[in-house]
């Protein structure tokens, strides 16, 4: 397992920052946990500064309190934690910064799809002296409520040692830089450094979910693919080259957008009897070139295979919905054999 990091950023000109820190090492003795504290200046320059700080130490986590909460809450794609986090920074802004804060305000909303995609989430922690939480509910959709002051961290700081540790327990990364969370359930990604020459992958019994790309453009040549799977985002295998075979979980309804694109090695592909849907160039440049269609099918959207490609179609809702436009790109084949 990986080292886990924690990345603090404080509020503006905290006073508490030493404080919290070693309280937070204290807490995680065998995590790392960085520090930082970010110039408050133009908006872009001060986001383009917490993102190299987020790249240099890749944190499992990020925390921070007040002014470093209207930041570090919009950085989707990482679990985060805010506390009493400041979503009015022109009122403790100099006049020079105000208009540019009061402009941002109205768009303080993250990509929540994004945090979808990745499986991460963001926390907002507040006090019983916060006002106006309609709108904190509307950018925090994981609130936690603390029956008293919280001003930072220390003043919340059971909350979120028990907050991050439900996280972490959730969440892990294997010897081969593939992370799983909620408890083994979802699979979020391969780490491309550490997956990248792996050429033979099983996926252990009980994922249930495996998130968009998460094996995007690595070198494996088969997967094992467990029955308990219903769920694969887009791109989840695209540009995997070397993959030659690969069995599809019997419960999947929908192959999503650009699955297997690219694929050049991939030459079969069997297709469940659960499956309703394909979506866009779902097996676009593959060596795929015949492929039998189960009766559950009843969907197709555009370019999901190569020009040419056989439809074995022996019974299939998806009958009815092919018109000249598809019989001028697939070959489909009349194979009643009941």
């Amino acid at each position: 397992m990986n080292r886990k990091t924690i990345l603090y950023i404080p509020d503006f000109e905290s006073r508490n920052a030493p404080e919290v820190a070693k309280a937070l090492r204290e807490a995680f003795p065998e995590w790392k946990v960085a520090g930082v504290e970010i110039d408050i200046n133009a908006y872009e320059d001060t986001k383009q500064n917490l993102g190299k700080y987020i790249h240099l130490y890749r944190p499992d986590i990020l925390i921070s309190e007040g002014l470093g909460g209207y930041f570090v809450h919009q950085w989707a794609g990482y679990n985060r934690i805010c506390v009493s986090a400041d979503l009015h920074p022109s009122f403790r802004c100099d006049n020079s910064l105000t208009e540019m804060y009061t402009e941002k305000e109205t768009k303080m909303a993250y990509d929540c799809a994004y945090d979808h995609a990745k499986n991460t989430h963001c926390w907002g922690v507040f006090g019983k002296d916060a006002d106006k939480r309609e709108f904190y509910m509307a950018h925090y959709p994981n609130v936690v409520n603390v029956p008293r002051k919280v001003s930072s961290i220390l003043d919340a700081l059971d909350e979120c040692v028990s907050l991050i540790k439900a996280i972490s327990e959730s969440e892990w990364t294997d010897d081969y830089g593939v992370t799983y969370a909620e408890y083994g359930r979802v699979i979020v990604r391969a780490d491309y450094t550490l997956f990248r020459d792996v050429e033979d992958y099983t996926i252990p019994h009980g994922v249930r979910t495996i998130m968009n790309g998460a094996f995007y453009g690595m070198n494996l040549k088969s997967v094992t693919i467990p029955d308990t799977v219903a769920y694969m985002g887009h791109h989840v295998f695209s540009e995997c080259k070397l993959l030659e075979e690969v069995v599809l979980p019997p419960a999947l309804e929908v192959i999503e957008l650009r699955s297997f694109m690219n694929c050049i090695s991939l030459k079969d592909v069997t297709l469940p009897g659960s499956l309703r849907t394909i979506k866009t160039e779902a097996f676009r440049g593959t060596a795929i070139r015949s492929v039998e269609v189960p009766p559950c099918l009843a969907y197709m959207e555009y370019h999901v295979f190569d020009d040419g490609v056989k439809l074995i179609i022996r019974e299939s809702e998806l009958r009815e919905l092919l018109d000249d436009s598809w019989n001028y790109r697939l070959r489909i084949e009349d194979d009643y054999d009941y």
